[in-house]
């Protein structure tokens, strides 16, 4: 009886020293794409890029642990996804704009999702985090299409804030380095 007790102290105190009931406040950098990595050249041509923030509660990303501290965007995510959108189709030789010019491609780029879930498991917990964004070309929005990127990784003990940071910024430079090398989408762009 003595044994289970020792355990489940030592449980206690593992979780608590991760901090899973700290509450963590998220400074979201996305990278931008290099030229390497575009799935086509714009050649100069002009793309009026449009980019929304549409998730359900943009402040909210997750939790530590199920029924722990939640998890919140310092307001750095949108502001740097739509930099690095920006600098990665201005690398990939695009000229974009704020306002449409003649002649000009429309580019809409509405974030949806930003997640940080934990699973827990028998001896490990599963953190996921999901990020997607709905991409449509405009005005008419007659093409759309959605774009994923998820990671997936088992934890024996709860991250820390360093760690969750380091991969939600991955995760988000990920999703743009996807957005920028779509085919489907480059097809579009320059027919």
């Amino acid at each position: 009886m003595r044994n289970y007790k020792t355990v489940f102290l030592s449980l206690l105190i593992i979780t608590s020293s991760s901090c899973a009931f700290t509450k963590q406040q998220m400074s979201i950098q996305a990278a931008p794409v290099e030229a390497s990595r575009c799935a086509v050249s714009g050649r100069g041509k002009a793309l009026v890029l449009n980019v929304s923030d549409e998730r359900e509660d943009s402040s909210f990303i997750g939790k530590r642990i199920d029924g722990g501290a939640a998890i919140k965007d310092t307001g750095t995510t949108m502001p740097t996804f739509k930099q690095a959108l920006q600098q990665s189709f201005q690398n990939c030789g695009f000229k974009v704009t704020e306002a449409p010019p003649q002649k000009a491609i429309g580019l809409k780029v509405a974030l949806r999702s930003l997640s940080y879930t934990v699973m827990d498991g028998i001896w490990t917990g599963t953190v996921r985090m999901q990020a997607a964004a709905q991409v449509s070309l405009l005005p008419k929005e007659d093409w759309s299409k959605m774009i994923r990127e998820e990671r997936e990784l088992k934890k024996a003990v709860v991250p820390s804030a360093k760690e969750n940071e380091r991969w939600m910024n991955e995760l988000i430079s990920n999703l743009v380095a996807k957005i920028v090398g779509d085919k489907e989408l480059s097809a579009k762009l320059i027919p």
